[in-house]
């Protein structure tokens, strides 16, 4: 999740958007040492990554918009309440994220396709 949470941060810069890395323990990378976990939320928030740890979500339902395509996802964490309402979500689990589905993105679609 941080790599891509990194790499649509770098992509942000081009289109408006909010990114948000949750994590359900207690640091980022917790297979590497302490100084790596915070060097890596450090720099995501200087690239304006909210980054949210030691907390999980649970989607809460999903309500459709006056004037909107589909409904919006609005999902609420189980330790502090926070409430995220979504666009996208892209589950990054395990040591390899699902992003297959970037190389099917047009390039006045992609993020992370230089200009």
């Amino acid at each position: 999740g941080v790599e891509l949470a990194a790499e649509l941060a770098l992509g942000a810069g081009r289109s408006p958007q909010r990114i948000t890395l949750t994590h359900g323990g207690p640091h980022l990378l917790d297979n590497l040492p302490p100084a790596a976990s915070q060097r890596a939320t450090r720099w995501l928030e200087r690239h304006g990554v909210e980054v949210l740890v030691g907390e999980k979500l649970v989607l809460m339902g999903a309500a459709k918009e006056k004037n909107e395509n589909r409904p919006q996802l609005r999902y609420v964490g189980q330790r502090s309440g926070v409430v995220v309402l979504p666009d996208e979500v892209i589950v990054a689990a395990g040591s390899r994220p699902a992003t297959d589905f970037l190389r099917q993105t047009t390039e006045t679609d992609s993020l992370l396709s230089p200009e």
